[in-house]
């Protein structure tokens, strides 16, 4: 039962690879008809599924045979909650009953007691890593303490039990790998990964049950069997096939060779064919390789149109709008005679928000010297606009129309942000398609200097 004013039907998300396996569909239930919410369904095979509630979820374990009567609690003032930016979904709490009602219980439990381990900034993650580790072993312990207790009081059975016991140790490869996109694993002392070198995550049975099970896999791949590179992030294509195709063996093998594939798609890798060639012969997933080499033919010819346009002729096209809604073109801007130094980011982005700090020390060190300006590429303009709110200083702030299908995006294959572009004075020339990040402040001094001499 769901008594909500907000929403229609209620998803149960099948979880695992349902690319591959996409016979065994969502579970919908209709909020709205006269049996009031209750339903029946013929499941394929037993696992986890995501409540999806609108926004973030509950997961719950599914099998044969399940009767089950789910409450969900709305929010109260749902609209002011999405405002704030909080990350929960439409319903805050999830109450339930069936033969084994901690089936459908035990995620959101886990959730609320391992909280308040992880509520740490970036720069306590930094330098307090072998203290992050403890908190993230203490939060798998206590998944496997309160797992083990509901066990041996027979609240759960042996098929949940297995398949919680993979997840445990999915969410904390997840949480183990958070640090290592800002810290290079070559700086971090051995004894941070003692524990993960013994995890396995090759059963492809699991993958299709668990929820965080694959994405594991992925964050073993890129943070621990290879050299996370932080400053050049897609360097490595060719070691990260090769531990796949060492490490796995399956389906999930597959899958993750062609999830990597799909990852380095535009982002300027110099192996990159290479690669490609080698995914091709050791991937055996005809179906997969079919569609990766379709998406890539795909990407190619969306963007190859657009190389050729004028510099002048795609500032002029380029329609930005200031905070009233006001549009002009990008070539306007150039007018100041000063190279223009272009921040794209967007308010959802979160590490865009964290190198606005290292911009605008940029804009005050080269004023005079270098025009900076800050295009959103949000599609929601109200969230845009509260962030700028509450900016202290949120000066040649500008929203592009038409965000990622714009031309400019097209143009400049701006497939990701933060993004950080240069443009000669007058907008005769494209200096740089993408500097270095703000934060790395001698790499980008370097970059400046090198085009235009500012020091």
């Amino acid at each position: 039962m769901v008594n909500s004013s907000q929403l229609t039907e209620l998803t149960f998300r099948k979880t695992g690879l349902r690319d591959i396996f996409n016979n065994d569909p969502d579970l919908v239930v209709n909020l709205k008809d006269n049996n009031q919410g209750s339903a029946k369904f013929n499941i394929l095979s037993n696992g986890l599924y995501k409540i999806s509630d609108g926004i973030a979820g509950h997961i719950v374990y599914i099998e044969y045979g399940d009767s089950i009567s789910l409450q969900l609690d709305e929010l109260n003032n749902l609209m002011n909650t999405l405002k704030n930016g909080q990350s929960q979904g439409y319903f805050n709490t999830l109450k339930a009953s069936g033969k084994f009602a901690w089936h459908y219980l035990f995620f959101d439990e886990l959730a609320r007691r391992t909280k308040k381990l992880y509520i740490l900034n970036k720069n306590e993650l930094e330098n307090n890593l072998l203290d992050f580790k403890n908190r993230c072993e203490n939060g798998l312990t206590i998944g496997i303490e309160l797992l083990d207790s509901l066990y041996s009081k027979k609240l759960v059975n042996s098929n949940f039990k297995k398949i919680a016991e993979q997840e445990l140790n999915a969410i904390y490869v997840s949480r183990l790998c958070l640090p290592l996109s800002a810290v290079p694993k070559r700086k971090i002392q051995l004894s941070y990964f003692d524990r993960i070198s013994n995890l396995k995550f090759n059963d492809s049975s699991y993958s299709v049950m668990g929820y965080l099970y694959l994405q594991a896999g992925s964050l073993l791949t890129y943070y621990i069997y290879n050299d996370f590179n932080t400053e050049k992030l897609y360097s490595n294509l060719y070691n990260e096939l090769s531990s796949i195709q060492k490490n796995f063996t399956g389906i999930i093998k597959e899958n993750l060779l062609t999830q990597q594939v799909s990852d380095y798609l535009n982002k300027d890798y110099d192996g990159f064919d290479s690669c490609f060639s080698f995914y091709l012969s050791i991937c055996t997933n005809e179906k997969m390789k079919s569609n990766i080499t379709k998406k890539a033919e795909s990407l190619k010819n969306k963007f190859n149109n657009f190389d050729n346009i004028p510099i002048e002729t795609l500032l002029s096209s380029t329609k930005i709008e200031d905070k009233k809604g006001i549009a002009i073109t990008l070539l306007s801007l150039m007018k100041d005679s000063l190279p223009l130094l272009i921040d794209c980011w967007a308010s959802w982005c979160i590490p865009c928000r964290e190198q606005m700090p290292f911009i605008n020390e940029i804009e005050v060190k080269y004023k005079g010297k270098l025009k900076v300006i800050y295009i959103s590429f949000d599609q929601d303009e109200l969230a845009w606009k509260q962030l700028l709110e509450k900016k202290e200083n949120p000066t040649n702030q500008y929203l592009m129309v038409n965000s990622f299908n714009s031309t400019f995006s097209k143009y400049f294959k701006l497939e990701e942000i933060p993004r950080y572009i240069l443009i000669d004075k007058g907008g005769n020339k494209v200096l740089s398609k993408k500097l270095p990040l703000p934060s790395q402040k001698t790499a980008f001094s370097e970059q400046l200097n090198k085009f235009i001499g500012l020091e």
